[in-house]
């Protein structure tokens, strides 16, 4: 799937290509957590002591790669008018594609024998931390209204994972150990940023045993959420959370009755609440629909990325 962002190629067939992957990974997804812990391993043949989901990393990092390689090449100087209309049409793509599949990551977490111990958290930490710091480069590169929609698909995956936690657990005191995934991910740069405070020379336990250390794992998922509900420089606040009730929920866009403005309702607030225009549950037919109306800039024409 994303060779169609990688090398010069036309993005007629994405949408087909995309709804066939969600399927593989959903047959993926459909293993309890033993079969996926097992089939989330890389180096089974090559070294028995690395052990944890890198496959379920590997594919955060990708889709973490491309998206950042779309929007930057944006915002080059050197970008031509055309150049940057053909990038657009792919980074819609690419951000729909994302949020998509990174939505049925996080809902798997949901799922299974105990949320505790599923493989995928690692990865669904690793892109809550690095998308709570370009979600307005996302959000200024993915206006369409399709794109949207799998954002809003993701982040209500999102939430129902968050108001699972115990909240108690999102408190614990400040600690600068790496998880496992630090240190499998220290020199991405995309995630740097995540790594600034950490430690990378004390307790290396992390590094043989992946799920160890979840509370810790739990309380970042909860920080970096908190980020972006507390972000002011976004044209959305896609949740919100309730101090009182110790709740996350999806963000609603409401509108001002005395001002005339559209603004993010806060759980008490008594503004008039509008429902958002489009919703998805993140099916296969609507995300292949979803695709096909994200609409390209020339289908004939092929796209040049690289």
């Amino acid at each position: 799937m994303m060779s169609f962002f990688l090398v010069k190629s036309s993005l007629e067939d994405f949408p087909c290509a995309l709804a066939s992957f969600i399927s593989r990974l959903e047959a993926l997804l459909a293993l309890d957590n033993v079969e996926l812990k097992a089939a989330l391993e890389s180096y089974q043949q090559v070294d028995s002591s690395r052990r944890g989901p890198y496959r379920a990393v590997q594919l955060v990092c990708v889709l973490i790669f491309v998206v950042n390689s779309l929007t930057q090449s944006l915002e080059t100087k050197e970008s031509t008018e055309t150049d940057e209309t053909e990038s657009s049409g792919q980074t819609q793509y690419a951000l729909a594609a994302t949020f998509t599949c990174m939505g049925r990551v996080t809902e798997r977490c949901l799922k299974g024998d105990c949320m505790e111990t599923c493989p995928l958290l690692p990865a669904v930490l690793v892109f809550v931390e690095w998308l709570a710091g370009i979600l307005d480069r996302a959000e200024a590169h993915g206006t369409d209204g399709r794109v949207t929609s799998s954002i809003s698909y993701f982040f209500g995956a999102l939430v129902d994972l968050l108001n699972r936690f115990d909240q108690n657990e999102s408190e614990i005191a400040p600690d600068n150990t790496p998880l496992w995934e630090d240190h499998e991910l220290r020199g991405f740069n995309p995630v740097s940023h995540a790594h600034t405070l950490l430690d990378f020379t004390s307790d290396r336990e992390c590094i043989a045993n992946f799920d160890n250390r979840n509370l810790r794992r739990f309380s970042r998922i909860f920080d970096a959420a908190m980020k972006i509900v507390y972000k002011s420089n976004c044209t959305r606040n896609w949740i919100l959370y309730d101090q009182v009730e110790r709740k996350f929920d999806t963000g609603k866009m409401v509108k001002n009755l005395d001002e005339g403005e559209t603004k993010v309702a806060s759980p008490a607030s008594s503004l008039k609440l509008e429902e958002p225009s489009q919703k998805t549950d993140g099916s296969v037919k609507e995300i292949e629909d979803t695709i096909l109306t994200i609409q390209p800039i020339d289908r004939r024409k092929k796209f040049s990325f690289l």
